[in-house]
């Protein structure tokens, strides 16, 4: 197994009440309910911790990102970065609920 990230998917935000809005590590401020899961990093996916103690994502093409940065999906947790101005998108394996 590779490594892991805990995702949460956050139901009822304000302005986005008809999608499921994805965070890392803690449910969103606005959400009127949210259920934990972790999922595994896509392939090609790296994590590192900085300076500041903060976790910071690599894509396979080295572009660092922090993880609120590229969490999205509505129906599926996923990753979206953007390689050389195409955006990519890698699903995210949910491995427990």
């Amino acid at each position: 197994m590779g490594k892991t990230l805990k995702v949460f998917a956050n139901y009822g935000v304000l302005a986005k009440e008809k999608r499921t809005v994805y965070t890392v590590y803690a449910p969103h401020e606005g959400t009127t309910g949210s259920e934990g899961m972790t999922v595994e990093l896509p392939e090609g996916w790296d994590w590192y911790e900085n300076t500041a103690g903060q976790t910071v994502l690599t894509t396979p093409w080295g572009a660092p990102y922090m993880p609120n940065e590229v969490i999205g999906g509505n129906k599926f947790p996923s990753f979206i970065a953007y390689e050389d101005g195409k955006r990519r998108t890698y699903k995210l394996k949910i491995i427990k609920d």
